[in-house]
């Protein structure tokens, strides 16, 4: 989260944020309306978090996530899948 870290420190009050986050199957119950759970579509996307809500988010349910992927202005900044490690 390292990169995700240097992001936070700069100026990206007015950066357009995307969070997409995949949720383990024996979670997405709890985040996601049953008909997606039950049809197979455990992604979510959400645009209406700053920068420092989706790390929060993450951070807090990195349990029930497969793999979260943060885009700040269209550009990667991290996924993690890239990790080997749990945050």
């Amino acid at each position: 989260m390292c990169i995700l870290t240097e992001y936070r420190t700069k100026q990206m009050s007015e950066s357009n944020v995307v969070l997409r986050v995949t949720f383990r199957p024996e979670s997405a119950s709890d985040f996601l309306f049953e008909e997606d759970v039950k049809a197979g579509r455990l992604v979510q996307e959400r645009n209406d978090y700053n920068l420092e809500e989706a790390y929060d988010f993450i951070h807090t349910f990195y349990a029930s996530l497969s793999d979260a992927l943060v885009l700040v202005d269209r550009k990667k900044v991290v996924a993690l899948s890239d990790f080997t490690y749990d945050i």
